[in-house]
């Protein structure tokens, strides 16, 4: 696959017909026609009105064809569809130590050694992204997560939680990449809190979440929703404030749950 900006065809003078070339000498001896044809990707949104005038233009650009046009749209990037390359200079393996930052959140930090880049003074001046996965996690520790769901829309507040400096932070399907400087030699991470991962997540929806409380209140509140004479136990026992009080909450609701005499519904066993 070759991206091809229109706003800089000149940087492509060479490189497409050598890739229309190699392209369909490739697919030359394919069994269906319709996959015998280079397929040229277009944005929805940024197709003319009229299809002659893009043909044109294709031609103009890749020469004489023949071409099949499928359009690309927000659902084309959905990952079964049309996956981008992505260019990766190697990979390493690094043993992270595991500590916590100042606000007590697990934090792991970890070396960029065995840099599958150049090392020389005059590379320093560059900046790469270093895409990251981790074997094992935080084991016992419900509360914290390394592996952020893969939404874009939070990549500032998955940044400031956890690398501090927002704009060197990314979210990646299934890592996370962090830009680094060429002369860097060690990097880190902080956990995310889950609660706040799953506060953001709600509220890019309109919803405004919050961790709920537990006890007694907790569980009338989970039983009224059902009928009722629940409904008004959860009143009473809202404004319960002693030990002695929530008894007597629990006993009148209990006797209003079993009573043998109270009125039964039709059908109703």
């Amino acid at each position: 696959m070759l991206f091809v900006d229109r706003e800089h065809l000149p940087r492509y003078e060479h490189v497409i017909p050598s890739w229309s070339k190699t392209t369909s000498q490739i697919v030359a001896r394919r069994r269906f026609e319709h996959e015998r044809k280079l397929a040229v990707w277009t944005r929805r949104d940024a197709l003319p009105e009229d299809v002659n005038v893009h043909i044109a233009e294709l031609h103009r650009i890749f020469g004489a064809g023949p071409f099949t046009i499928p359009a690309v749209d927000i659902f084309s990037w959905n990952g079964l569809n049309l996956k981008a390359p992505m260019m990766v200079l190697g990979d390493t393996s690094q043993l992270g130590v595991l500590g916590a930052d100042s606000a007590g959140r697990p934090r792991l930090s970890f070396a960029l050694a065995d840099r599958p880049y150049c090392g020389d003074p005059w590379f320093y001046t560059q900046h790469l992204i270093i895409s990251l996965s981790f074997v094992g996690g935080l084991y016992g520790d419900d509360l914290h997560t390394l592996n952020p769901p893969y939404i874009p829309e939070l990549n500032e507040f998955y940044a400031r939680t956890m690398h501090f400096e927002y704009s060197k932070f990314r979210v990646e399907p299934e890592r996370i990449g962090l830009v680094v400087d060429a002369a860097d030699t060690d990097a880190f991470v902080s956990a995310l809190p889950v609660a706040d991962l799953m506060q953001r997540i709600f509220k890019l929806a309109g919803f405004k979440a919050s961790p709920s409380s537990w006890g007694p209140h907790c569980a009338s509140a989970h039983l009224a929703v059902r009928r009722p004479a629940r409904r008004r136990c959860l009143q009473d026992s809202r404004s319960a404030t002693t030990t002695s009080d929530l008894r007597t909450v629990g006993s009148v609701y209990s006797k209003r749950r079993f009573d043998p005499d109270r009125r039964k519904r039709p059908g109703q066993s």
